[in-house]
C-alpha cells in the first residue's frame, strides 16, 4: 500500500489494567497516547477528552486579550470560568491535601457567582427550546460539578463535607426566583433553566453520598434548614423540598409539541445521566429517600403540600423496574444492622416509625403518593417493607 497512513486518526481506549496499574495496550502502542476509562473518580473527565478528540474540540484554546483571558474555554458558548478551580480542587481533595478546604470552598464561590451567566434574557423563538439549549449548554459544567461531588464523597479528607454542599445550595437556590434587580412584568417559568440544573445538582449530591454509604450527611442535608434571601419575603429558612420546582416551561413544551411525555423532566435526567457512569437506578434511589424523608415530616407535622415530588420514580413503574427489584441501600436494610445506620436520613429511631409511614399512606394515598395520570408508585413496595429489619 503506498503513503503513510495518518496515525492521528487512532486512539486506543484503555478499559482496564493490571494488578501493577499498567494499561493493557498492545505493545507497539506502548509509546503513543491513550485515553483511560478504566477509573470511575476520573472516567467523566477522560470520557469528555475522548469526545473532544473525536470532534475535534480541543479542550485549551488561545485566550483571549484583556483583565479575564478566557484560557480554557469549553465548547459551550457560555464560559462558566470554573475549569481550573475544579481541577485544582479535585486534586487536592484526591491527594488529602490540607488547603484542600480553601480550594473547595472557592470554586463552590465561583459556582455561584458565575451561575448568573446562564440566566435566560432576550424572546426570540419559543421559550422552552432556548431553556433547553441553555441547560444542554450547563452540562459540562454539570459534569464538572457531579465529579467534585463524587471526589468529596469518595474520599471523605475533608471534615464536615456535607456544609460544603449545604453552603453551595444556599447560593445556588436563589437563582429559581426572580431577583431583586428584576424590574418590570415577568412569568415564573424565566427561570426554570434554574429549577432544573439546581434540581438536577441537588441529585448528585445525594445520590453520591448514598453511593458511598454517607447516610450521615444525608441526613444533615434533609434536616438542616436553607437560609436564602428572596425578593419579596427577605431571608427564609427553607426545607430542602424547596429546590425541586414546578417547571411550567417543560409542561408548555409536551402540550406545544404534541409530546404526551408522563414527566419530560424525568426524561431530561434520564437522557443526561446516559454515558456518565451513573445508572439512572442511582438517581431514582436518591429521589426515593428524599421523597421518603419529605413524607415523615409530612407526618411529624401535618402539611401535606410540603412533600418532595421524585421526577424520576415514574420510570419505576415500567415493568422492567418491577422485574429488577428494590433499591440497594433497601435491599440492605434487610439487615438490622444496615437498617441502624441508614435510619438516620430520616430521623426516625426504630422500623415501628415506618409503622406509622405506612398506615399514613394508607390513609390518605391521594395526598402522598405520587401519581402520572394513570401511573403511581407503591412506597412500601419500593421500600421493601415487609423485609426491613428482619435479619441480623
Amino acid at each position: 500500500m503506498g503513503g503513510t497512513l495518518d496515525q492521528d486518526k487512532f486512539v486506543a481506549v484503555v478499559a482496564e489494567k493490571n494488578e501493577n496499574n499498567v494499561p493493557y495496550v498492545p505493545v507497539y502502542y506502548k509509546s503513543r497516547i491513550y485515553i483511560d476509562l478504566s477509573e470511575p473518580d476520573r472516567y467523566a473527565t477522560n470520557f469528555e477528552q475522548l469526545l473532544r478528540w473525536v470532534y475535534g474540540e480541543p479542550v485549551y484554546i488561545k485566550p483571549e486579550l484583556g483583565k479575564k483571558p478566557a484560557f480554557l474555554v469549553e465548547s459551550a458558548a457560555i464560559n462558566f470560568g470554573t475549569s481550573t478551580l475544579s481541577r485544582r480542587a479535585l486534586d487536592d481533595v484526591r491527594n488529602g491535601k490540607t488547603y484542600s478546604r480553601g480550594a473547595v470552598t472557592e470554586y463552590f464561590d465561583v459556582v455561584v457567582e458565575n451561575m448568573e451567566r446562564f440566566r435566560l434574557s432576550g424572546s426570540e423563538g419559543e421559550f422552552d427550546d432556548r431553556m433547553i439549549e441553555n441547560i444542554d449548554q450547563f452540562l459540562p459544567y454539570r459534569n464538572e460539578a457531579i465529579e467534585m461531588f463524587q471526589a468529596l464523597a469518595q474520599y471523605q479528607s475533608l471534615p464536615d463535607v456535607p456544609k460544603y454542599f449545604h453552603h453551595l445550595f444556599e447560593g445556588l437556590m436563589p437563582y429559581m426566583h426572580r431577583p431583586a434587580k428584576m424590574s418590570g412584568p415577568f412569568q415564573d417559568w424565566y427561570f426554570d433553566n434554574f429549577r432544573f440544573v439546581v434540581h438536577e445538582l441537588f441529585l448528585y449530591v445525594i445520590t453520591n453520598l448514598l453511593r458511598y454509604e454517607n447516610f450521615e450527611g444525608v441526613g444533615y442535608l434533609l434536616r438542616t434548614p436553607y437560609y436564602t434571601p428572596t425578593s419579596d419575603r427577605g431571608t427564609e429558612a427553607e426545607s430542602y423540598v424547596e429546590i425541586r420546582q414546578h417547571m411550567k416551561s417543560l409542561e408548555m413544551r409536551n402540550q406545544r409539541l404534541k409530546l404526551q411525555r408522563l414527566s419530560l423532566r424525568a426524561d431530561l435526567l434520564k437522557q443526561r445521566a446516559e454515558g456518565f457512569g451513573f445508572n439512572f437506578t442511582q438517581l431514582m434511589q436518591a429521589d426515593f429517600v428524599l421523597y421518603l424523608r419529605s413524607c415523615f415530616e409530612v407526618m411529624r407535622q401535618d402539611r401535606t403540600w410540603n412533600r418532595w415530588w421524585p421526577e424520576t420514580l415514574v420510570y419505576s413503574t415500567q415493568p422492567s423496574m418491577r422485574e429488577r427489584g428494590l433499591f440497594e441501600i433497601f435491599t440492605r436494610s434487610r439487615s438490622q444492622k444496615y437498617f441502624d445506620r441508614m435510619k438516620v436520613m430520616f430521623d426516625v429511631d426504630n422500623k415501628q416509625e415506618f409503622d406509622s409511614l405506612i398506615q399514613l399512606y394508607q390513609e390518605q394515598p391521594n395526598d402522598l403518593i405520587p401519581r402520572w395520570q394513570w401511573e403511581s408508585i407503591d412506597p412500601s413496595v419500593l421500600m421493601g417493607y415487609s423485609k426491613m429489619a428482619t435479619k441480623p
